[in-house]
C-alpha cells in the first residue's frame, strides 16, 4: 500500500529560488548605495594619516634646524622655493645644503622644503634680530596635492631682551633653566708653547659670595657668537675642576672658545664671558681647480652650410692650483662664408683666465676692423678700444627660415652694433658667478616695401641690464617712428613665430656659468647662433685634512681607592669599572679611534699578544671610553695602553702609557 505524501511542516518551509534572487538583488542595491560612503571613509582615513605624517615631518624638520648651531642655520645657495624676503645666506655650505629634499613613508613620497629668513625687531635700526624657519611638507594625496607648513622663531639668546618682529605683535617664549648669578664673570685662555701643541691653559676669577662645589669648562671649535656654549652642538665639557685654572687638551692648529660655569650643588651659574685661544700644529690645506673658456662666434643656423663654428677652438684656460694666473688671449679671424649673408663682422678677441685661488674669468667680443678687447684679472666688464661703428651686422631677412616669414612685410631688416662683448667670472671654488654683456650703439635698419630704408636707435643700455628681448626692442623702436610704426605689430607677430633673439643671455648649468652677448634661436629648425660667449667653471675646492694627530692619552684614576693602583676584586676583576676610564685627545681628522691594552711583557696589537680594544666615543677633541668591564680580568702587574686609529686598527706610535695595577681589595697578592 502506498504511503501518503507528506507536505512540509509549519515553519520548515524554505526559500524558493525566486525569493533568493530577489533578496540578493536587494542586497546588491543596498551595497551599491553604501559603497561610496565606505570608500569615502577609507579615503578620509588615508588623507588624515598622510596629513598626520606630514605634520610630524614638519615638526621634525623644524626641531632639526633648532638643534643646529645658530650660525649654521642657513644656506650658501638658497633654494628656488625660498621666495621670502631676506633669506639667511652663509659664506660656506651649511648643513641645510645637504639635507634630503624628499622623505618616503610607505608608498607616499613627501617633499620637505626648509627656508630660513632674517627678521627685524621692533626697535628701529635693529635689523636681522633673529631667524625665522619655515618648513613646508607637500605630497600627492588621494584627494589631490596637499601640504602643511610650520613657522618658528629661532633666537640665539644672549643678545638682550627679545623685542618681537618689526611692525607686529607676535611674541615668542623661551624657557631656560634657573641660573645663579654668582658665577665667574670672565675667563682667560692661553695656548701652550710648542709646535704642534694641543694644550690650552684656562683660568678665571673666584666668584664673590659662597664657594662653588666645583667648576665646569665648556669649549667648542665653532664661534658661539656670544651665546652660551652649553647650548651648542658640538661642544665638549671638561671634567669637574676644583680650582680656578685647568689645562685642557684640545685639537692642534684650531681656534677654541671657552666659557666657565660654577656649580653649587645641582645648580649652575650663568656662564662667564667667552675667552679664546688658538693652538699650533699642522692645519688643513685647501686647493683649487678652475677653468674658463671664451669664444667669439658659434653659428649653427643652417643656410648654404649646414653648421659651422667660425672661431674654433675656443680659447681655454685651466688651473690645478699650481699653474699661471696669466690670461690666455687669442684674436681669431672672423670669416663668414660669402654665400651666407645673414651675418658679418670684422675682428674678434677671446680671453680666458683661470687662477690658483679658484677664481676664473672669461671675456669674448666681436668688433669692427681694428678693434680690440681688454680684460682679465678683474671682475669688471671687458673694455673695448679702437672700435669704429659697424662691428656686428645681422641681416634678419637672410636668416634661414626667418626671411620667408617677414619678407612680405618689409623689404629689409638689419640689426647693427659697434661691438658685441660678454664677460663672466666665478668666485673661489665656484661659490658664486656674475657677468654681463654689452651691445653699444645698437640700431635697426628697416626698409619698407618700395620705400627708402629707415635707421632707428634701439635704446639699449650699455652694458645691458640683464636678458633683453631684441625682437621687442626693434619693434618698440619702430613703433616710435611714424614712418614705420604701422609695420611694428605685424613684424613682431611674424618674428615671434620664427626666431628668438636675446641679448645678455645667461645660463647656469650646474657648476658652469655662461654669458652670451647675442643668442639666436630659430624656432622652426632649432638652429642656434651665439655671438661673444664667455664661460667659467667648473671651479672646485678641495680640503686635504692635516695628518691625524693624537695629542694625549690619559688613564684615570692613576690610583685606586685604597692605595696606589686600580682596585681589583679578590678574583682579579675590576672592582668598579666606571671608575677606570680613558681620555684621548685627537685631531678632527682622525677616525675610528680605539685604545688597545695588553698585559705587561707584550706590545698591544703585536702578533701573539692578547690585545683587547676599548672603543672611544665622539669625533675630534676629547674622546672618552672605558678600558674594561666588570667581566674583564686584570692581572696584578703592568698593563700597557696604545692608541690605534683607522680600520683595521693601525698603531699610532709612539704614544703609549703604562698603567701599573698593584693592589686587590681582598687577598694577599699585591694587597695595598
Amino acid at each position: 500500500m502506498a504511503l501518503p505524501r507528506r507536505g512540509p511542516r509549519e515553519g520548515e518551509a524554505g526559500f524558493s529560488l525566486v525569493e533568493l534572487m530577489v533578496a540578493f538583488m536587494m542586497l546588491a542595491v543596498v551595497m551599491a548605495a553604501l559603497a561610496p560612503a565606505f570608500y569615502g571613509t577609507l579615503r578620509a582615513a588615508a588623507v588624515s594619516d598622510q596629513r598626520s605624517q606630514a605634520t610630524q615631518l614638519a615638526v621634525e624638520a623644524t626641531e632639526q634646524m633648532r638643534s643646529m648651531p645658530y650660525g649654521e642655520v642657513g644656506y650658501q645657495t638658497v633654494p628656488a622655493y625660498c621666495t621670502g624676503q631676506d633669506p639667511v645666506i652663509l659664506a660656506r655650505p651649511g648643513r641645510l645644503d645637504s639635507l634630503p629634499a624628499t622623505v618616503a613613508e610607505g608608498p607616499v613620497s613627501y617633499s620637505v622644503e626648509r627656508c630660513v629668513y632674517w627678521v627685524d625687531s621692533s626697535i628701529p635700526g635693529d635689523t636681522e634680530a633673529y631667524k625665522q624657519t619655515q618648513v613646508t611638507v607637500s605630497w600627492a594625496g588621494q584627494a589631490g596635492p596637499a601640504s602643511v607648513s610650520q613657522t618658528s622663531a629661532l633666537y640665539p639668546g644672549g643678545q638682550g631682551p627679545y623685542q618681537g618682529p618689526a611692525g607686529g605683535a607676535t611674541t615668542t617664549t623661551t624657557t631656560t633653566l634657573p641660573q645663579l648669578d654668582n658665577g665667574p664673570l670672565s675667563c682667560s685662555a692661553a695656548a701652550d708653547s710648542g709646535d704642534p701643541s694641543a694644550y690650552v691653559d684656562v683660568s678665571w676669577p673666584t666668584p664673590s659670595g659662597s664657594t662653588p662645589s666645583y667648576y665646569v669648562v665648556y669649549y667648542t671649535a665653532s664661534d658661539p657668537g656670544g651665546s652660551p656654549i652649553s647650548g651648542w652642538t658640538p661642544h665638549t665639557t671638561s671634567p669637574d675642576v676644583y680650582g680656578t685654572t685647568v689645562e685642557l687638551s684640545v685639537g692642534a692648529a684650531t681656534t677654541y672658545w671657552f666659557q666657565v660655569e660654577a656649580v653649587y650643588g645641582s645648580q649652575y651659574s650663568a656662564p662667564s664671558s667667552t675667552c679664546t685661544a688658538t693652538t699650533s700644529g699642522p692645519a688643513d690645506t685647501v686647493s683649487y681647480t678652475s677653468a674658463a673658456q671664451a669664444q667669439a662666434l658659434d653659428l649653427q643656423l643652417g643656410g648654404d652650410t649646414a653648421s659651422y663654428e667660425l672661431t674654433n677652438p675656443p680659447t681655454q684656460a685651466t688651473n690645478d692650483g699650481s699653474g699661471s694666473n696669466a690670461p690666455v688671449v687669442a684674436q681669431p679671424t672672423v670669416a663668414v662664408p660669402g654665400a651666407d649673408s645673414f651675418f658679418s663682422a670684422s675682428a674678434a678677441t677671446q680671453i680666458a683666465e683661470a687662477n690658483t685661488d679658484g677664481t676664473s674669468y672669461a671675456c669674448a667680443g666681436v668688433l669692427s676692423n681694428g678693434g680690440s678687447l681688454g680684460g682679465g684679472s678683474s671682475t669688471s666688464p671687458c673694455t673695448t678700444s679702437g672700435n669704429a661703428g659697424g662691428g656686428v651686422q645681422i641681416n634678419l631677412l637672410g636668416l634661414p627660415g626667418v626671411g620667408s616669414a617677414v619678407g612680405s612685410i618689409v623689404g629689409g631688416l638689419t640689426l647693427q652694433f659697434d661691438a658685441a662683448t660678454s664677460w663672466a667670472t666665478s668666485a673661489a671654488g665656484g661659490s658664486s658667478f656674475s657677468g654681463s654683456a654689452s651691445l653699444p650703439n645698437g640700431t635697426v635698419t628697416v626698409t619698407p616695401l618700395g620705400l627708402a630704408p629707415v635707421t632707428l636707435p634701439l635704446g639699449l643700455s650699455s652694458p645691458l641690464n640683464g636678458p633683453t628681448d631684441l625682437v621687442k626692442a626693434l619693434t618698440a623702436a619702430m613703433s616710435a617712428d611714424p614712418a614705420v610704426s604701422a609695420l611694428a605689430a605685424p613684424l613682431q607677430s611674424a618674428l615671434s613665430q620664427a626666431v628668438s633673439i636675446t641679448g645678455d643671455y645667461q645660463v647656469q648649468n650646474g657648476a658652469t656659468f655662461t654669458t652670451t652677448a647675442i643668442h639666436i634661436q630659430l624656432l622652426a629648425s632649432a638652429g642656434t647662433g651665439d655671438v661673444a660667449i664667455s664661460t667659467v667653471g667648473p671651479n672646485t675646492e678641495a680640503t686635504t685634512p692635516a695628518p691625524c694627530t693624537v695629542d694625549s692619552l690619559v688613564v684615570n684614576p692613576s690610583s685606586g681607592p685604597n692605595g696606589t693602583g686600580v682596585a681589583l676584586t679578590d678574583s682579579g676583576q675590576l672592582a668598579d669599572e666606571s671608575s677606570f676610564s680613558l681620555t684621548v685627545n685627537i685631531g678632527s681628522d682622525c677616525s675610528d679611534v680605539t685604545v688597545g691594552y695588553a698585559p705587561s711583557g707584550c706590545t698591544p696589537g703585536a702578533s701573539g699578544c692578547p690585545t683587547q680594544f676599548a672603543e672611544v666615543t665622539g669625533s675630534g677633541g676629547t674622546l672618552y671610553g672605558t678600558a674594561g668591564t666588570s667581566s674583564t680580568v686584570w692581572s696584578v702587574g703592568t698593563t700597557t695602553f696604545t692608541v690605534f686609529t683607522g680600520s683595521p686598527p693601525a698603531e699610532y706610535s709612539p704614544l703609549t702609557q703604562q698603567q701599573v695595577i698593584l693592589c686587590t681589595e681582598k687577598g694577599d697578592s699585591g694587597q695595598c
